[in-house]
């Protein structure tokens, strides 16, 4: 069973690094969990050029990917 978020920024957690690839709306970027030395890669998303019809597709693929164990950071509060 997942364990309930609790309200952190991303980089208390994660250290980022080199840009991986980009789109465009988003960046992903890879980044080790600092508590961990675990390496991730961080998909970052633009959410200041999507209007909220665009946040639909984004809401969607963040409860899949949930399902499948991935943790999602919210760095504008709408996702």
């Amino acid at each position: 069973m997942a364990t309930p978020a609790t309200s952190t920024r991303f980089t208390d957690e994660y250290q980022l690094y080199e840009e991986l690839g980009k789109g465009a709306f988003s960046v992903v970027r890879r980044c080790v969990k600092k508590s961990s030395g675990q390496e991730y890669a961080a998909k970052i998303i633009n959410t200041k050029k999507l209007s909220a019809r665009g946040m639909q597709p984004v809401r969607e693929q963040a409860a899949c990917l949930v399902g499948f164990g991935w943790v999602f950071f919210s760095l504008m509060g709408r996702v």
